[in-house]
């Protein structure tokens, strides 16, 4: 992912905030915002099924899905473990960086964004995407 995409996706979840935003980043470097339904936005998501079905079958290639954890959190939540798709890269995306994952039978490696190789376990690679001024 370069970070263009990463900013924008930052901005997507700035945009949003409280609520988690989420859709689907494409092979083109692109993403498409679904809107999400779950019935408590602001602790968790799930994208209109729908507009999901829709995307799918019509949109280009998914390379992955994202969506955001406004509490800061980088990691993937025990739901986020349930992901279906192991074939897709997993982002989550923080109020200043992007972080890759992949999910397959409920164990999330971190992917690093240097090479896109599998990275250490349970240490995070971030793609930094806010403006200097906000980095940590």
């Amino acid at each position: 992912m370069d970070k263009k995409l990463a900013r924008a996706l930052v901005d997507e979840a700035l945009a949003g905030y409280p609520e988690e935003v989420c859709g689907f980043v494409l092979d083109d470097d692109t993403f498409v915002p679904v809107r999400n339904d779950h019935a408590d936005p602001l602790h968790n998501f799930h994208m209109d099924e729908e507009a999901q079905l829709r995307i799918q079958t019509g949109i280009g290639n998914i390379a992955g899905i994202y969506h955001s954890h406004h509490n800061g959190k980088h990691d993937p939540s025990g739901t986020d473990l349930e992901f279906p798709y192991p074939e897709w890269q997993y982002f989550i995306v923080t109020v200043v960086d992007v972080f890759e994952w992949r999910i397959a039978n409920g164990v999330a490696t971190p992917i690093n964004p240097n090479n896109g190789r599998p990275g250490l376990p349970n240490l995070a690679y971030p793609i930094l995407a806010a403006p200097e001024y906000l980095r940590p």
